[in-house]
């Protein structure tokens, strides 16, 4: 029997979603070929993970007609995961069976699976990391590149009346800079180069205010409270590719391109930091833009006047273009260099605003071969989003949208199971995740 995930699901990649030849004969839906049959997501369960696993379960998918599988990692030891990592994020007691993600017998159970896919005809979607979110790759990213982990921005602030000397501690972190607004006039005057610190003390503004009142704000980072990397930022995203991507094209490069066609990254988004920032924040921003945004950070927490919702929408346009590039971007010319399709599903895309969970849910799909977007837990709570994805597939030009469906759908039958799938094709969508049948009873 097939070891599946809590909730298994299948690739459905309808004809309309592929190049057709002008004599294509429909009766070749007697037989289809892979690309057209449904494609499970399969789970490697680490701590158990042996042959007789991997053999069996490909061979009850190909037994029940599957065209091919993905495979999420699962479990496993907690082998080279830094003391910092297991204290804040790992669930459950710790466990030092079975098999390193990505290690050399990580792949040597991947390359076999591979091989019995080409037996049975099947395919394989390549999934980016350790369950999910994209960006953790199990605890690694964390334990090996602390520094390139998501940031929280935050702020501490200080009201006074000029003119007076003003001492503004900046708690532990990376300070971004400083600015004092005037809470009269919105006067903003960018004060950074008048942060200090001296030997054994923590950063600190010391600066003078002139007449009125004051607002004296300090910008900073908090680091070490997220498990995901910095999608920000370049080097970060570095960092994480040669983790993942690069580790599976070491061990997997022979199947790209054949057995290998897609991948499918899962649930990243910048709400997995408070407030996600990056250190090169203010210096692309200057580079893109020709001037530095720094005075214009209190209109993050403040109204600062007539400027507010220029200033707002500029700050917050650059992180959606940072996440939009070095992260989404970045990885699909990857993918593209090597004959593979990138795509995968933000989390959350469901609220108006998206700004505080996608940035722009939009743009994000501008670089992405394959839109994709999750619906999931009830029938209707995902049809608000599905016009923004799937016109992005079609300002950008992308031929096939994609959405993951049915996922812990709730009291999931035949009939709700019709009426979401028509939904989705009469919004956009091509190409499809379903609820695997686990029974005979189970929607089909």
């Amino acid at each position: 029997m097939i070891q599946k995930l809590p909730i298994p699901m299948l690739l459905l990649a309808p004809l309309l979603a592929q190049p057709q030849p002008a004599d294509f004969d429909p009766a070749v839906f007697k037989t289809p070929p892979a690309q057209y049959r449904g494609h499970a997501m399969w789970s490697f369960p680490l701590s158990t993970l042996n042959e007789n696993y991997v053999t069996s379960g490909i061979d009850e998918m190909a037994r029940l007609n599957y065209g091919g599988f993905f495979i999420e990692a699962g479990g496993g030891p907690t082998t080279g995961l830094s003391d910092a990592y297991l204290k804040l994020f790992r669930r459950g007691p710790a466990d030092d069976r079975g098999v390193v993600f990505l290690s050399d017998e990580y792949f040597r159970f991947y390359k076999l699976a591979m091989e019995e896919a080409k037996k049975h005809g099947m395919q394989v979607v390549l999934y980016d990391d350790y369950a999910f979110p994209t960006g953790t790759v199990g605890g690694q990213m964390y334990s090996k590149y602390p520094q390139h982990m998501a940031k929280s921005l935050e702020m501490t602030e200080r009201d006074v009346t000029g003119p007076t000397k003003v001492e503004l501690l900046i708690p532990e972190g990376i300070t971004i800079g400083a600015v004092m607004m005037n809470r009269d006039t919105f006067e903003l005057v960018d004060i950074s180069g008048h942060t200090s610190q001296p030997q054994g003390t923590q950063n600190r503004i010391v600066t003078q205010t002139p007449k009125g009142n004051w607002k004296v704000m300090a910008f900073y980072l908090t680091e070490g409270k997220s498990r995901v990397v910095d999608y920000l930022d370049e080097k970060a995203m570095e960092a994480f590719m040669s983790l993942t991507y690069q580790k599976y094209e070491a061990n997997l490069e022979s199947y790209f391109g054949n057995l290998i066609k897609e991948t499918f990254y899962d649930e990243p988004a910048l709400h997995h930091a408070d407030r996600m920032w990056t250190p090169t924040f203010n210096a692309t921003f200057q580079k893109l833009h020709g001037y530095s945004p720094m005075k214009y950070y209190p209109a993050l927490w403040y109204d600062i006047g007539p400027q507010t919702a220029a200033a707002r929408n500029a700050l917050w346009g650059h992180r959606a273009e940072l996440f939009a590039t070095n992260f989404i971007k970045r990885l699909n010319d990857w993918c593209a260099a090597r004959g593979l399709q990138f795509g995968g599903h933000l989390d959350q895309e469901e609220p108006v605003n998206p700004v505080s969970v996608t940035g722009d849910l939009m743009k994000v799909f501008e670089h992405q071969t394959l839109p994709t977007i999750d619906d999931i837990w009830w029938y209707g709570r995902s049809n608000v989003s599905y016009k923004i994805v799937t016109s992005a597939a079609f300002n950008y030009d992308h031929p096939i949208a994609r959405a993951e469906t049915y996922a812990a759908y709730r009291g999931l039958t035949d009939k709700m199971a019709f009426q979401v799938a028509m939904d989705q094709y009469a919004m956009g969508i091509n190409e499809r995740f379903r609820l695997a049948p686990s029974s005979p009873s189970a929607p089909n």
